[in-house]
């Protein structure tokens, strides 16, 4: 099984590997911040002052927001660049062969 991946094959997929780990790690990160601002935001308003809610609650989303959108320009960027190592792949792979 290790030599099925060698030599220019396994070469050409090394950048599409390493950009479809990017998106799929990015995706969970955006998960796990989002997941824990909320979380966070959820314990923090039982024992704040009434009159303190609504600050709290809104640095919670805001963190939440933020951590979302970073993690979609990157989830963005790793598929883009999968979309291109693939491209690249398949058109060397394409290719006639020189006898």
């Amino acid at each position: 099984m290790a030599s099925a991946v060698s030599g220019r094959t396994g070469s050409a997929l090394t950048p599409l590997l390493l950009a479809v780990g990017v998106t799929v790690t990015s995706l969970l990160a955006t998960a796990g911040v989002v997941a824990v601002s909320f979380g966070s935001t959820s314990t923090a308003t039982a024992s704040v002052d009434p009159s303190q809610k609504a600050r709290v609650m809104a640095e919670g989303i805001s963190e939440a927001m933020n951590g979302a959108a970073l993690g979609v320009v990157t989830t963005l960027c790793g598929a883009l660049a999968s979309v291109a190592c693939l491209v690249v792949f398949l058109m060397r792979r394409s290719k006639p062969r020189a006898a």
